[in-house]
């Protein structure tokens, strides 16, 4: 195996642990962690809006979604200009989930990076960020 394909192997593994520790860190699925941040940061958003802004499809989105308005976190209703869309805003008892999340996620990362220092992280980040790009230039050639 080449040295490339190792370390691809390698970062997926380490993602999905990466993804599963976090969850148990914050106590929350991470697809639910993004919404509740979204409307946090956006306010109230369609569920269209937040599809696309979030990058999930439509089905995932609706059953993240119910989820949420189940445990009180969120609120949906009709859009007050186009009865079409149904609009989600962040509870009150969200916005105190997502506070309490915050904190355990801040105390996760910083158990994460510990030992890392601010050069380190930059490359680390630089890295991140230009595999991000080869990704994006991939996924839009026709040919993908």
């Amino acid at each position: 195996m080449s040295q490339s394909a190792s370390a691809l192997q390698h970062m997926v593994r380490l993602a999905q642990r990466l993804s599963t520790a976090f969850e148990a860190a914050v106590g929350m699925h991470l697809a639910r962690w993004r919404i509740l941040n979204h409307l946090h940061e956006h306010g109230a958003s369609t569920q269209k809006h937040m599809k696309t802004l979030i990058g999930v499809d439509a089905a995932a989105l609706t059953r993240q979604l119910q989820l949420l308005e189940a445990e009180g976190l969120v609120r949906r209703r009709s859009h007050p200009d186009d009865q079409r869309l149904t609009e989600v805003a962040l509870t009150a008892a969200g916005t105190d989930r997502l506070a309490a999340g915050r904190v355990a996620r801040d105390a996760f990362v910083a158990r994460l990076l510990a030992g890392l220092d601010a050069e380190a992280l930059a490359a680390f980040e630089a890295t991140l960020a230009h595999i991000g790009r080869n990704l994006d230039a991939r996924t839009q050639e026709p040919d993908a």
